[in-house]
Formats: C-alpha cells, structure tokens, sequence
C-alpha cells in the first residue's frame, strides 16, 4: 500500500537514510541486510549500547555522540571561597602531568548550592578545544584570579597538621637547623597531595 510505504520511508528518513538509498530499498526485489544509517549530528561515539544482531525497541538509545571541539571544565570549590566565585572570572588551566599548553578562559557557570557533606560547590568552565586534546576524564588543574587572593605556596597535605583548632607546619629554624618551629598557618585549597597555604609561610621556609 502506498501509504504505508511512505510511512516507512519517512520513519527511515528520520532515521537518517538519505533519498538515494531510499529509492533503492527494494528495488527489482532485492532486500539488502544492511543499510548505513548516518548520525543527525557529527562528533565523537563516546557510549555504545547495541552490538551486531541485537533487537532493539523502538525508543533505545543506541549510541551517544558528543562533540568535542569545546569541553566542559569542572571545578571544584571550597565554601571559604564560594563568595568570590563569579561568572566571569579569569581562570588559567594546565592538564596535571603536562607541561603544555596553558588554556586561558573564564567561568561560565557557578553552582548557587554548597554540598553539604564536602562542604564545597562546583563551578563550570568552557573550552575550545578544536584539536582534540582535551579529553573526557582528565585532570587538570585551574588557577582562578579571584578578586582579594593573595599569593599562597603549594606545599605536601601531610605536612599540614591540626592542634586543637590551629593548623601549623613544622618548619626547620634557620639559625638552629636541628629545631623545628611550629608556625600556624591559613590553609587554602587541597587538591592532588598538595595544600594552599595562604598565611604563614615564606617561600624561603623549609617544611
């Protein structure tokens, strides 16, 4: 029935058979086993859930394409810092374990809900990415120039103690290298071994 056929045909359509290989489905009674059915958008296959010969209802999502010329970024950070936190804000970021290239770029999102566990709020960073480098899943480190930050120094987490309610760092005393000092310190973020001391220390100091 002629009708029929063209609902089959445009439910094909839709499916993303072009008109070429429409009019040659059935042609002279032949059946093709296989047609290519061509992805409404262009991009990367980064979920597959069919495999050859399964049956698949008419709803199943069979495959999930993602494009990657620009990624997302996530951010996570501390409640200290959540009012300093603005669409906007510059923000450098390097993929941990490599040297190059620094990706220059601003906030474009900032979650209004604080976790209530880690007690931490994410923020969402966009990037071009037209060569692909950047990929699903990696680490990457992001410097935020936040209105009022002050210059901090990296140092090991573990080095970081707690003494009642002060955090201090054992330092070794300049003039007398076989006494460590105890110094109380404002720590920062915490992130990959390595904690943000904000006050407390010079670079000259050895923890």
């Amino acid at each position: 029935h002629v009708s029929e056929l063209e609902k089959a045909k445009a439910r094909l359509k839709y499916l993303g058979f072009t008109d070429t290989q429409l009019e040659t489905i059935g042609v002279g009674g032949a059946v093709t086993p296989e047609y290519t059915a061509r992805a409404p958008v262009m991009g990367v296959v980064t979920k597959r859930d069919v495999n050859p010969g399964q049956t698949v209802a008419t709803d199943a999502a069979l495959f999930q394409i993602s494009r990657l010329d620009r990624v997302w970024v996530l951010v996570t950070a501390f409640e200290q810092d959540a009012g300093r936190l603005r669409v906007g804000v510059p923000v450098t970021v390097t993929v941990r374990g490599q040297t190059g290239p620094r990706y220059r770029a601003k906030l474009a999102y900032v979650d209004p809900q604080v976790d209530a566990t880690t007690r931490s709020l994410q923020a969402r960073i966009e990037l071009p990415n037209p060569k692909g480098a950047l990929k699903f899943g990696m680490l990457v480190d992001a410097e935020l120039e936040l209105p009022g930050t002050t210059e901090s120094l990296p140092i090991p987490a573990h080095s970081v103690q707690a003494i009642g309610d002060r955090r201090v760092v054992y330092v070794q005393d300049v003039a007398r290298p076989d006494v460590l000092t105890e110094p109380t310190v404002d720590v920062g973020a915490t992130d990959g071994g390595q904690s943000e001391i904000r006050q407390g220390l010079s670079a000259s100091n050895r923890v």
